[in-house]
């Protein structure tokens, strides 16, 4: 049951039911970085596969920003210079001045982005949960940390997409205005219609994240760099590549439920 308007926390709604979802993301996620930051190619070809989807947000998002309730939320968002153009900043680094040519083609990203277009046309206020949870991870310090570590990437050339000002301040604003916009939005059908959607953000996303294929060359390079380091990053990365195909694989199940 809702509470009073003066109590509800849309953001608190939305971790609770998005807590066995956010488990299967982390778990991929970190699977697949175990490779993937291995290589700035790689690397760069993965953080592609999201461009249609920031791509598409971050219109719809400028295009609605005066829905009620959206509006809080895009009031904080569009304080944090686009992350598109940022993006293809960090490709034209790492893949060079044709790399719209050495990027895949991703099914579950285009699918995603039809998605957010199909909640833009019926309600555009269910864009909420992407606007928020699309957001957090680049505003979360250390992984920016770890990709320049591990990329060995110079003065943040090439993390462009990570690259925001008081990171910090931001995400503190970005929580505190969806907790502030669920309760401007008091209808109790529309508060479960913004959860739902904050679960399908993660299916979409896991979705993009399973679909990338990193190939077994790839996977071998991660495990005899890391068998360069350490046996015991040696047996952490091959643990961690092959768990990517399992992973996924839970991911997809929780998918089709």
């Amino acid at each position: 049951m809702a509470r009073d308007k003066e109590d509800y926390d849309l953001l608190i709604e939305m971790r609770r039911a998005t807590r066995r979802s956010h488990n299967i993301a982390n778990a991929l996620i970190l699977s697949k970085l175990v490779v993937v930051l291995t290589d700035k190619g790689l690397y760069a070809r993965a953080l592609s596969t999201f461009l249609p989807v920031y791509s598409k947000l971050e219109a719809l998002l400028q295009q609605h920003k005066h829905v009620p309730g959206l509006a809080t939320v895009v009031a904080v968002t569009s304080t944090i210079p686009a992350r598109t153009a940022a993006m293809e900043q960090d490709l034209a680094h790492l893949l060079g001045p044709s790399w719209r040519s050495s990027i895949p083609a991703s099914a579950a990203a285009a699918a995603y982005a039809a998605h957010l277009q199909q909640l833009a046309d019926s309600d555009p206020v269910l864009l909420l949960p992407y606007a928020f949870s699309l957001y957090v991870p680049i505003l979360l310090g250390f992984l920016a940390q770890r990709i320049q570590r591990n990329l060995q990437l110079p003065d943040e050339r090439g993390l462009a997409f990570f690259t925001i000002p008081d990171k910090a301040g931001k995400l503190a604003q970005l929580r505190a205005a969806v907790t502030r916009a669920g309760r401007e939005l008091p209808d109790p059908a529309l508060r479960q219609s913004l959860v739902a959607q904050a679960v399908e953000q993660f299916r979409q996303n896991n979705a993009v994240v399973a679909e990338f294929s990193m190939g077994w060359r790839a996977v071998l390079h991660a495990a005899r760099l890391a068998l360069h380091n350490s046996w015991v990053l040696a047996g952490v990365a091959v643990a961690g590549a092959a768990g990517a195909a399992a992973v996924a694989a839970a991911a997809g199940v929780f998918a089709g439920q």
